[in-house]
């Protein structure tokens, strides 16, 4: 189409924009995507490799955004989409197939692949891996390959809990709580809160994730509880809390 797509937050979000051209010389800039959440990925503009969206063969926009401490997959038809009308959007998460977690998500270059989608993503239970998923019949994301050769029963496995809690100058700060977990044992203490340990992740922005951790699950495995937090300066929650 000749137009250009672009990330920017301006709006205090990293949004999508178009920069178009109608032909006749007359030029605009639109939000695709006008949301309070950022498409830009853990680490954008200096880390390389990451990307929040990326384009079908068919035209259609794909982006990623994290909601409630949750991947979500956005499919929109910007074509079909002259500026004077919301673009179609299609919204897919867990309950279509998808990880908990995933980002630089590209689409199949051929006939054969144009619906399917490639992307890296985990699970608390699954090391960071490359999938492939079908838009048309979705499902269950099929694992290609993994990081690691790490395996653990669920029962052994501690499920984060996205949390916010009160912070200095009157902010709202942000983590992922992970509570003690062993399927061999109890814990009998009533009214006892466990250890906690507190895990900060490497700067000077980025943002924590919920893929398999085993640091934390060795942890939580043997009566710990870990709070992973995203302190103020990480990247997903917008420009002021980024700063």
């Amino acid at each position: 189409t000749g137009d250009l797509y672009y990330i920017s937050d301006e709006s205090g979000y990293y949004n999508i924009y178009r920069y178009a051209n109608d032909g006749n010389g007359e030029k605009s800039v639109s939000a695709v995507l006008p949301m309070s959440s950022d498409f830009g990925g853990a680490a954008p503009g200096w880390s390389l490799g990451q990307q929040g969206f990326s384009f079908l063969s068919d035209g259609r926009l794909v982006a990623q955004y994290k909601k409630n401490g949750e991947s979500r997959l956005l499919v929109v038809d910007v074509l079909k989409d002259d500026g004077s009308a919301t673009p179609t959007v299609e919204e897919f998460g867990t309950e279509h197939g998808l990880p908990l977690q995933f980002g630089s998500v590209m689409g199949g270059t051929t006939t054969e692949t144009a619906q399917d989608l490639y992307f890296i993503g985990g699970s608390p239970s699954t090391p960071t891996s490359i999938y492939k998923w079908n838009l048309q019949s979705q499902g269950e994301a099929i694992q290609l390959v993994c990081s690691s050769t790490l395996q653990f029963e669920d029962t052994m496995i501690s499920i984060p809990k996205s949390v916010e809690f009160p912070t200095s100058n009157d902010k709202t700060a942000f983590g992922y709580y992970y509570a003690p977990n062993n399927g061999n044992f109890q814990y009998t203490k009533e009214g006892v809160s466990p250890p906690l340990l507190v895990k900060a992740h490497g700067g000077p922005t980025a943002c924590t994730g919920t893929s398999f951790n085993a640091g934390i699950q060795y942890w939580t495995s043997r009566g710990f509880a870990v709070l992973d937090v995203d302190y103020g300066g990480s990247t997903g929650y917008g420009r002021d809390y980024r700063r």
